[in-house]
């Protein structure tokens, strides 16, 4: 067998796969999206429920933001304002 023909083969292989790759994730989503909003429709579902479900849990989320006061705000301390070096090893950052 040709040296040739393998290298190209295989290149020629490689870049279908890339494109098999980069149109199956470019139509996959869209395609699934549809069936997914259609088969809901069909069961008498609302399609967009989910997306109406998460707006009110962000905007929720917002409104609980805007009225807290400043005494409830936790800032995590920063590993930088550590003064000694052992303790900047040791230190491992709270979470919130």
């Amino acid at each position: 067998m040709d040296e040739r023909n393998s290298l190209s083969r295989d290149i020629m292989m490689l870049l279908g796969g890339m494109a098999a790759g980069i149109a199956g994730s470019r139509l996959l989503p869209p395609l699934y999206a549809a069936v997914t909003g259609s088969s809901r429709v069909r069961t008498g579902g609302d399609p967009f429920r989910m997306l109406m479900d998460d707006h009110r849990e962000i905007l929720s989320l917002l409104d609980e933001m805007l009225q807290a006061r400043p005494d409830q705000l936790r800032i995590a301390p920063s590993c930088f304002s550590c003064s000694s070096a052992s303790s900047r090893n040791t230190h491992s950052p709270r979470r919130m």
